[in-house]
């Protein structure tokens, strides 16, 4: 399980309320952790925010050979 999946688990929040916290579409929300492309940096922070949480731990889960896009 990726860091930001445990991440979300742990803080208890539905995906339902965080899709609306962080305004993300449930597409890119879904898909995103399936397929080899990453969240943006933007993404990354409006989840950390929307669990309330630091989002520099959450950055470091990026898989060897891929890279966060700006």
């Amino acid at each position: 399980m990726s860091k930001k999946n445990a991440a979300i688990r742990t803080s208890g929040i539905k995906k339902v309320a965080l899709l609306g916290r962080t305004g993300m579409p449930s597409t890119t929300f879904n898909s995103t952790p399936r397929t080899f492309t990453p969240f943006t940096l933007e993404e990354v922070f409006r989840i950390a925010e929307g669990i309330d949480c630091d989002p520099i731990p959450l950055l470091s889960d990026t898989p060897k050979g891929q890279r966060l896009v700006a």
